[in-house]
């Protein structure tokens, strides 16, 4: 018989005979940085653009600060 750990989304539902029962969803806590989101249509079968559109300029962001910074380093270091 399979075990499931705490992370696995069938940890919660029960084995009977060797067969899963009905999923029982597991409930998931907010975080004071969560923010609602309502699906817009064009991504109702296509998460993915959603979080393309949502994470890519943040990641973005990201590395252009990380690029500057390393710039910066790069020329503190040609001076010595």
């Amino acid at each position: 018989m399979a075990q499931y750990t705490n992370l696995s989304p069938w940890f919660r539902t029960t084995i009977s005979r060797n067969t899963l029962d009905v999923l029982t969803i597991r409930p998931v806590s907010s975080e004071a940085d969560d923010f609602l989101y309502t699906i817009e249509p064009q991504y109702t079968y296509r998460p993915d653009l959603l979080a393309h559109e949502t994470y890519y300029k943040i990641l973005y962001l990201i590395l252009f600060q990380e690029l500057k910074f390393l710039f910066q380093r790069i020329q503190v270091l040609e001076k010595f």
